[in-house]
């Protein structure tokens, strides 16, 4: 793909989908980690494997955080500057952001080698499934710098006017993953260790392709000289902090739906709600693809004072998360034994699943909206309003819900949760994205 063409100037919907399909690939292949993880581990290990699996997966959900706390706060700053032609700026922000991340990979690799047992516990193991449960956690927190880093590096080359070459970097790591997963799992009999080293050399793969990216001539991303500066680092941090806790959350409310659940019906939910929780990977990725795809689009029109533009590519973000959003509720509807029975064999766990769903896939219908106005916040600046919407949807909403509707309709209100959330999510955001564009209408009034 030639990076001869004009963010600022050329027709939106040609841009929009240019960006669109290999940010959708690229997503999706990234969910393809645990997924495939799941699939095999389901498959070979049976609901202990699986549960012991879904109880690790908080420790990807930080590692994912952390990238994108960098990386979009950073890339934001990027394409803004970029937007500007303040190019030198613009490639300070680029290494002042890698040089966090790496840094904080790092720590979470020391810690995890520390203390492997308390973190496996405190996320949700028990003894039935502890030995299964620090074989893959504590595979997957050795790479943890190659975790962050890979997706830091994703979200740059995106920014960087290279689509293509981020897309091509996570297929080629889910590819690895899926034929590492076979050999080792099924082939070598590695169990949980081999899932999760699969997993890992996956993610070096991936960090190795877009790195590789950014040394050649034609990169825009070069790793220079730079003086830390707080006030950068507030930008950044303030910038990334949505999404940071839109992909922390994950791991939070997966906690606690699985001691919510465990109380309720015992490990089989815990199995059950790990199928689910992999099934929403899929169709969260390609929310999330959508989000990606407008962020470099809206920064870089933002700062080069492009504004109606700006509208317009969040309204294409819109429109195609509504059809999205549409087909994943019917398939839910439609095919929830389908789904469920791709995991396991075991009959109850495939009931319990599939009664989950077909309540849980409601949610899909406000979800991808509630995403891009979470990515559209962030894109222009506005972290107080990105930082409610995250806050709402993917943390104290969702948490009150769990809680009260547990309580109050037992097993039913824990699957009803998510869709009553993204319901009330999408009045909040709806107000808020309102609100944004009166206080606009009303500069350009002014002018």
């Amino acid at each position: 793909m030639s990076k001869q063409f004009d963010l600022v100037k050329d027709n939106e919907k040609k841009l929009f989908f240019r960006y669109l399909i290999p940010g959708l690939l690229g997503m999706i292949m990234l969910s393809g980690y645990v997924f495939v993880d799941a699939l095999c581990v389901g498959r070979a290990l049976g609901g202990k494997g699986l549960a012991a699996l879904n109880v690790s997966t908080p420790s990807i959900s930080l590692m994912y955080a952390t990238g994108f706390l960098f990386a979009t706060g950073s890339a934001t700053l990027y394409s803004i500057f970029k937007g500007k032609k303040e190019d030198k700026t613009a490639k300070e922000i680029y290494t002042f952001g890698f040089v966090c991340a790496l840094i904080v990979g790092l720590i979470y690799a020391i810690l995890g080698l520390i203390f492997i047992e308390k973190i496996a516990y405190f996320l949700g193991a028990t003894k039935n499934n502890i030995s299964f449960t620090k074989q893959y956690l504590g595979t997957i927190l050795l790479f943890a710098p190659f975790f962050v880093i890979d997706i830091f590096m994703n979200v740059f080359v995106r920014n960087d006017k290279a689509p293509h070459i981020a897309m091509m970097a996570t297929i080629g790591c889910c590819s690895l993953n899926v034929v590492l997963d076979v050999l080792f799992v099924f082939g070598f009999g590695m169990g949980m260790f081999g899932a999760g080293l699969a997993t890992a050399l996956s993610a070096v793969l991936s960090v190795i392709i877009n790195f590789s990216y950014s040394l050649t001539k034609k990169s825009g991303i070069k790793l220079v000289k730079f003086k830390p500066q707080f006030k950068i680092l507030k930008r950044i941090l303030s910038n990334g902090i949505s999404s940071f806790i839109s992909e922390m959350s994950v791991g939070i409310v997966t906690i606690a739906f699985n001691k919510v659940i465990l109380n309720l019906i015992g490990d089989i939910g815990v199995s059950s709600y790990g199928i689910i929780a992999n099934i929403n990977l899929i169709f969260f990725s390609i929310f999330m693809g959508t989000a990606q795809t407008i962020q470099p689009l809206v920064s870089v029109n933002y700062g080069a004072e492009k504004i109606e533009r700006v509208f317009k590519f969040f309204k294409l973000g819109v429109v195609f998360s509504t059809l999205a959003g549409v087909v994943f509720t019917t398939i839910c509807v439609a095919f929830p034994y389908e789904l469920s029975s791709i995991f396991v064999k075991d009959k109850e766990i495939i009931d319990i699943t599939a009664n989950a769903i077909k309540v849980y896939g409601i949610a899909y219908l406000f979800m991808g909206i509630n995403i891009l106005f979470d990515a559209f916040f962030y894109s222009v600046e506005k972290p107080k309003f990105a930082v409610t919407i995250s806050l709402s949807r993917a943390l104290i909403i969702v948490l009150i819900m769990l809680f009260t509707l547990s309580n109050m309709l037992g097993i039913k209100g824990v699957w009803i949760t998510v869709p009553i959330t993204e319901i009330i999510t999408i009045v909040i955001g709806a107000n808020l994205f309102l609100s944004y564009k009166k206080i606009y209408n009303l500069k350009t009034q002014v002018n």
